[in-house]
């Protein structure tokens, strides 16, 4: 009986996402878990258009949240743990948006954008921290993902890049998605909607390329990088070598 009841307390440290198949899930399921979770985050929403292409009628915020539904269901299918900031058509703020991911104990934060329709666009690129480390390599996992599935090359300048500021009086990221997280991020911007790089997608199954690559540069990412100890802003992270997944504390587990 008490070999039993031991075996039981250790299965119970653990929670990995192979055994337990994952669910669609969203803001309505919230419950913190110990399997790896990745939080897609459709840019804009509701007033908030995003970019816009006025000649054919395109706003920013329905392509990113066509191109992350895609991701999300790709990331189910691969067994990972997804939840999506925003299934509509909503308003949230850039705070709302990491406060969830927060809330659940996301790993991984992606939002997905497209950027303004200026002619001299060219292709993807993505923002990482400055912090670096897994935000950048989950950037170019991402960004090779895009160029090797889709056909959307990189931009032709600085396809990987940051932008710092002074915040609080300490130099941090830009872009307050970046900065206000506490897991890795980063923002992908797909494509530029002019006239010529828009048609990377200007099509429902293009776009549901795209979030395919996404989520494709995502699985990469945790397979390459999130085995034993991530460091990501003066935080320690500990995650089991042969199935990525976090290891919960055994405190946590007996607090739920």
């Amino acid at each position: 009986m008490k070999q039993k009841l031991l075996g039981m307390m250790l299965l119970s440290v653990f929670s990995l996402f192979p055994i337990q198949k994952a669910q669609a899930t969203g803001p309505s399921d919230l419950e913190p878990r110990g399997i790896f979770t990745v939080v897609i985050d459709p840019g804009h929403g509701g007033i908030d258009s995003g970019a816009v292409n006025e000649w054919l009628g395109i706003f920013e915020k329905d392509l990113n949240l066509e191109v992350a539904r895609a991701a999300h269901a790709r990331l189910l299918e691969l067994g990972v743990h997804a939840v999506m900031t925003r299934e509509g058509d909503d308003y949230m703020e850039i705070v709302e948006r990491t406060d969830l991911a927060k809330s659940i104990h996301a790993d991984l934060l992606v939002s997905i954008h497209h950027d303004t329709d200026q002619d001299w666009g060219d292709g993807a690129h993505l923002i990482h921290s400055i912090h670096e480390g897994p935000s950048l390599n989950l950037a170019e996992e991402i960004g090779a993902a895009i160029v090797s599935q889709t056909g959307q090359e990189l931009r032709s300048f600085s396809p990987y890049w940051f932008q710092s500021g002074m915040f609080e009086g300490e130099k941090d990221d830009y872009y307050g998605i970046l900065r206000r997280s506490t897991m890795p991020a980063v923002i992908v911007e797909a494509a530029y909607l002019n006239a010529h790089n828009i048609q990377a997608v200007d099509t429902p199954e293009k776009r549901a390329l795209m979030g395919r690559a996404i989520a494709d540069g995502i699985y990469a990412a945790i397979r390459r990088d999130f085995t034993g100890i991530v460091t990501y802003k003066g935080i320690e992270t500990h995650y089991d070598p042969k199935t990525n997944t976090r290891l919960v504390e055994v405190e946590a587990v007996m607090g739920n």
